[in-house]
């Protein structure tokens, strides 16, 4: 009886450790702005994006104040530290409730943005936004993005 508890208990702790070592979902779509198949059609391009390069494109919608000071901030520790991660790092940050549409990236890739790149890649989405194809757009920006964090120099 003892073998098999402890064979349980080592199964739960395999099952447990398998869990916690998948990437983490880089759509977060608190408000529910897409369908099931979109969020993880959305996830899967962005896992493969980050699983060849490294880099990171996540996807956050909430009903909260996105643009309220230090919100971004707590958005990026979901995925590491954004101060010292040696990556490139686009996150799309979305409220519906609010109206705010806008992107925040780490301190690896803020020497190779200005507002003008970040508006390009943000309004590449806006015209499917604007006519309710969240989906549509939000993969526009995030292709945008790819393209984008691809032109900038290797990381080593």
């Amino acid at each position: 009886k003892i073998m098999k508890q402890f064979a349980l208990f080592l199964f739960i702790g395999l099952l447990n450790h398998t869990a916690l070592a998948q990437s983490a979902a880089l759509v977060q779509d608190k408000e529910s702005l897409l369908t099931g198949e979109e969020h993880n059609r959305i996830d899967s391009l962005l896992q493969a994006y980050r699983n060849r390069t490294g880099n990171l494109i996540a996807v956050y919608t909430d009903t909260a104040d996105i643009s309220a000071e230090g919100f971004t901030h707590s958005v990026q520790l979901q995925y590491g530290q954004p101060a010292t991660d040696k990556h490139y790092n686009f996150i799309l940050l979305m409220s519906r409730k609010n109206a705010f549409v806008f992107a925040s990236v780490n301190q690896q890739t803020v020497p190779f943005v200005n507002d003008g790149s970040l508006t390009g890649i943000l309004e590449s989405g806006f015209a499917s936004l604007r006519e309710k194809r969240r989906a549509e757009g939000i993969t526009q920006i995030c292709i945008k993005a790819i393209k984008f964090l691809d032109q900038l120099p290797k990381n080593k």
